[in-house]
C-alpha cells in the first residue's frame, strides 16, 4: 500500500481516493496489474477483503452465489489475471472482464477463482472463450472445489537444498546451501538454515529456489527469503507461486498435520 500511495503522487489524491470506493478499487486493480511481487490470488484477496460488502458472506455453491461486478481470477496453464464479473448471462454463463490482455483459443480449459474473507477461495472449473482481447466467456462446467481460508501451519521437518536464482531465472548452481524445514502454511516454509547462510547471504539474492523430496514426492519451490520476527535465528521462505501439484501438498500437509500458530 505504500507504494500504491506513492504512485498517487500526492497526499490530497490519497485522501480523495480514500472517500471514493469505486474510484479507489479502479486505481488499486490498474496498480496490482503493474506490481508483480504477490500472485493475483493474492491481490484478489486484498480487493475483497477491502470492498466486499455483507452480501458477499456466503458460499459459493452455483453461478447464481456470484454477484455482478465481483472481483475474481481467470486462471489458465499459462496465466493468473485479474477481472470482474460483468454480466451473469444464465445458470452455466458468466461474461467476465480483465485489467489486462488476453488471447486463447476457444474453449480453453481454465478456472475463475472467487475469494469470500473468512470463508475461503472458490475455484469454479470450465471453458473460456475470448469476446475480446479485454472480455472472455466462461461456461461453466459443474465444478467447484473450496480452498478454505487456513490461518495456521503444520508441522513439516524435511531437509532441503536451497539455490539462488539469476535474474533470468537461471539457478547458480554453485552456490547452495543446506536447511532443513520446520513448519509448512499456504505461503510458505518457516525454514532453518545452515551457519553458512547469513543475512548478507539472503539480501545478495531477490528470489531462492528450495528442492525439497518428501515421501518420494519431490518438489521444486521458488519463492524470497525474509527473517521471522516470531523465530529468532530462523527464516521464512514466502512462496512465489504454487502449482496445483503444490497446492495439494499443502493442503494435504496442513489437513492432517500439527497444527501450529501461523508464522506468515
Amino acid at each position: 500500500f505504500e507504494k500504491f500511495f506513492e504512485s498517487l503522487g500526492s497526499f490530497e489524491k490519497s485522501i480523495n481516493f480514500l472517500g471514493d470506493p469505486k474510484t479507489f478499487h479502479t486505481k488499486l486493480s490498474e496498480f496490482f496489474e503493474h506490481e508483480k511481487t504477490q500472485s493475483a490470488q493474492a491481490h484478489l484477496k486484498i480487493l475483497d477483503k477491502l470492498f466486499l460488502s455483507k452480501n458477499y458472506q456466503t458460499e459459493i455453491l452455483r453461478l447464481e452465489d456470484i454477484k455482478v461486478g465481483e472481483d475474481c481470477t481467470v486462471e489458465t496453464d499459462s496465466k493468473i489475471l485479474l477481472g470482474a464479473v460483468i454480466q451473469i448471462k444464465s445458470n452455466i454463463e458468466l461474461i467476465i472482464s480483465l485489467e489486462s490482455s488476453l488471447t486463447l483459443p476457444d474453449l480453453t480449459e481454465g478456472t475463475i477463482g472467487l475469494y469470500r474473507p473468512t470463508i475461503g477461495l472458490f475455484l469454479l472449473h470450465g471453458k473460456i472463450t475470448n469476446l475480446n482481447s479485454h472480455t472472455l466467456e466462461f461456461i461453466f462446467q459443474g465444478k467447484i472445489d473450496k480452498q478454505l481460508e487456513l490461518n495456521y501451519a503444520s508441522a513439516l521437518q524435511r531437509k532441503f537444498t536451497l539455490y539462488p536464482l539469476e535474474k533470468k531465472g537461471n539457478l547458480e548452481k554453485l552456490i547452495e546451501y543446506e536447511g532443513e524445514t520446520d513448519l509448512i502454511s499456504e505461503k510458505g516454509f518457516l525454514i532453518s538454515m545452515s551457519e553458512t547462510f547469513s543475512l548478507d547471504e539472503m539480501r545478495k539474492h531477490d528470489i531462492w529456489q528450495i528442492d525439497l523430496d518428501v515421501n518420494n514426492q519431490y518438489l521444486t519451490w521458488k519463492g524470497h527469503i525474509l527473517p521471522s520476527q516470531n523465530e529468532p535465528g530462523k527464516f521464512i521462505f514466502r512462496f512465489l507461486h504454487t502449482n496445483s501439484d503444490q497446492k495439494k501438498f499443502i493442503f494435504e500437509y496442513l489437513k492432517n498435520g500439527k497444527k501450529s500458530k501461523n508464522h506468515f
